[in-house]
């Protein structure tokens, strides 16, 4: 397997776990925002996730 392959999948494996993690976490009544929070940040994981559990520990 190649170094990018490796690469891409723990990115994805990243975004996934991120996604549910943020999914759960989200406190808004609407189903459509936590969708789209979760799916933001799970994007955007190597840098948004860390500060979305400290936001959420704090809050």
């Amino acid at each position: 397997m190649s170094t990018i392959a490796v690469i891409g999948i723990s990115y994805l494996v990243g975004a996934v776990l991120s996604f549910i993690v943020t999914f759960f976490l989200t406190k808004d009544p609407s189903l459509v925002m936590r969708l789209l929070s979760a799916f933001l940040i799970a994007i955007t994981w190597p840098l948004s996730f860390f500060m979305a559990l400290v936001f959420s520990i704090f809050s």
